[in-house]
């Protein structure tokens, strides 16, 4: 998978860069065509030279230039990771860790049901796709839910959304969220907002463009008033009545001390609503 992530991104990287008409120097123009040229889902062989090569792309000045511009296409967000790890991932020996797993980025597509079991509680989580035309899929899954896991990224208020080039990622997550937490469905189900990728949202903020995207916030290059404007506007899409059936968490989904941590307050809170619900 972070092969194919990797690849993602630089065949992506060298057509923004046609589109930028930024020039790819001689000497990696055949290392880009390859990339513009090939099917990543079929080509996924990373070899040491190919590595070597893939590293001079990306140093080329075209592809820098195009990569400082990627809020305006849709590019892997483990880009620069996999470009770190490249040598190891190129090696016949690899075998990836717990940190590339947790790097690893795979768009659900359809539904995707995990069981499993803590203590003597047997847990199921239904994960499905975000996409628009993944949303019809959802709703056969909603009967009996104990709760809503409604994951948001901080850091997407000014990335292009890849299925409407004319709002952000984040307005289609506030759409989607409003959608939900004001379906009848739900009017009684525990809803568990997750603003993830914080660690990623403090770098961001500290360049100071929320405010280019949302000229109402005034909060500066703060993390916890960037957060608290955000926590708001997924707010302000619920009722009073509502609001009094959400937790929200900051999160990092690559911190699994902190994911631990927050899972044992979830399964708490969700056990305390269900004895509310059954009057005891």
């Amino acid at each position: 998978i972070l092969v194919l992530n990797l690849f993602l991104a630089l065949k992506e990287l060298v057509i923004q860069a046609e589109n930028f008409q930024y020039k790819i120097s001689r000497k990696n123009k055949k290392t880009a065509k390859y990339f513009a040229d090939i099917n990543p889902y079929s080509e996924m062989i990373l070899t040491p030279d190919l590595a070597e090569r893939i590293k001079r792309l990306w140093e080329d000045k075209g592809i820098v230039k195009t990569f400082e511009r990627y809020v305006e296409f849709d590019l892997p967000p483990n880009t620069e990771y996999c470009i770190e790890n490249i040598d190891r991932f190129s090696s016949s020996t690899f075998e990836p860790t717990n940190e590339d797993v947790l790097h690893a980025r795979q768009r659900t597509t359809g539904i995707v049901e995990t069981c499993f079991k803590v203590d003597k509680y047997s847990w199921t989580i239904v994960d499905v796709g975000g996409q628009r035309t993944e949303r019809r899929k959802w709703i056969h899954c909603f009967d009996s839910v104990n709760a809503v896991i409604y994951v948001a990224a901080l850091d997407e208020y000014n990335l292009i959304n890849p299925e409407d080039h004319s709002t952000t990622r984040m307005e289609e997550s506030l759409n989607v969220f409003n959608s939900i937490v004001n379906s009848t469905t739900f009017q009684k189900t525990c809803i568990l907002l997750f603003l993830n990728k914080r660690d990623v949202f403090a770098e961001k903020i500290k360049k100071g463009d929320l405010n280019k995207v949302y000229p109402e916030y005034t909060g500066g290059p703060s993390y916890e008033n960037g957060v608290a404007f955000i926590r708001e506007k997924y707010l302000s899409l619920m009722s009073l009545a509502a609001r009094a059936n959400i937790v929200i968490h900051e999160t990092c989904a690559i911190d699994t001390k902190q994911i631990s941590v927050i899972f044992t307050a979830v399964m708490s809170h969700i056990f305390r609503q269900r004895l509310t619900v059954s009057g005891l």
